[in-house]
């Protein structure tokens, strides 16, 4: 996994079935990929319902990309709560550290079933993920209908990238509060 700020969204690039930067210094998401390109990209672009005071604050649009052996695809949809969204970051810091010996957390999963995460080993101080993509992040060539049977991308990669990964997640969602600031400040958030 690399995980890098960003500054604008360029697209990744798509080479031969792998998810590659699109240049040095470009500036992208939250990225868990690992050395052979295998992985998924997320990235949250904002709220459903960004002009609604009513609802603005309900879901976050998260979007991302995948590649795997069998291929590569991108998706975007309203996948997370805005209160599930910084679930993600706690999530990445208690992976990194089931790679000292620690507890692996438990699965991360949402009220959409969109994505999920597991810890599937700890090989060699690395650790090992599956990330399920179901419904509207599953892979075009393999359509889900009904949720439950996520389709799982493979990655492994290590400690410090997942912790990477932690604070550039908390970067990302920054611009998009769980609710809305009260005194011109913004709403603390727990994770």
């Amino acid at each position: 996994m690399v995980a890098v700020p960003r500054l604008d969204r360029p697209p990744h690039r798509v080479v031969q079935g792998r998810l590659v930067s699109p240049a040095p210094g470009t500036l992208v998401g939250v990225r868990l990929i690992d050395d052979s390109g295998h992985g998924v990209e997320l990235r949250v672009t904002g709220y459903q319902f960004p002009d609604d005071p009513a609802l603005r604050y309900s879901w976050h649009m998260v979007e991302g990309s995948a590649a795997c052996p069998d291929g590569s695809w991108t998706f975007r949809y309203a996948a997370l709560t805005c209160d599930e969204t910084p679930r993600v970051a706690s999530w990445l810091r208690s992976a990194a550290r089931a790679a000292a010996g620690g507890e692996p957390p438990a699965e991360l999963r949402f009220l959409e079933p969109d994505l999920s995460m597991s810890v599937t080993g700890r090989p060699s101080g690395l650790v090992a993920l599956e990330i399920g993509l179901d419904l509207e992040f599953s892979p075009p060539w393999e359509y889900r209908r009904r949720a439950g049977d996520p389709y799982v991308v493979q990655c492994t990669t290590t400690p410090r990238r997942l912790e990477e990964g932690a604070a550039q997640w908390e970067r990302e969602i920054a611009p998009y509060p769980d609710a809305p600031a009260a005194s011109g400040t913004r709403p603390r958030r727990t994770t």
